[in-house]
């Protein structure tokens, strides 16, 4: 297991990105996003840049942070993503845990 901190765009240096490192070390990708407002669009463009950077993706985990409020687009986040996510499976979601 390895964790690229800040997302899959994240800049390592002048040259290497987060998800430069699957690449590099020849293991597909699994994505932690939150489960929140937002977590939609952010997702699908993480798995439209490494499906590009041709990187397998396993699935995408989503986890839920201490003291947010669950919102109302929370229970459909997973169905959006899976539907728009070219196959990527979201594989659970992490209850927030205080």
């Amino acid at each position: 297991m390895v964790e690229g901190a800040g997302g899959a765009g994240t800049p390592f240096g002048p040259s290497l990105l987060c998800m430069d490192l699957a690449t590099l070390l020849g293991i597909p990708a699994i994505v932690v996003a939150r489960a929140t407002l937002g977590t939609v669009g952010q997702t699908l463009t993480a798995l439209r840049s490494m499906r590009a950077a041709r990187i397998p993706c396993c699935g995408v985990i989503l986890c839920r942070r201490p003291g947010l409020p669950v919102g109302p687009d929370d229970p459909t986040n997973a169905s959006l993503i899976e539907a728009h996510s070219g196959g990527v499976p979201v594989l659970f979601t992490i209850p927030s845990i205080p």
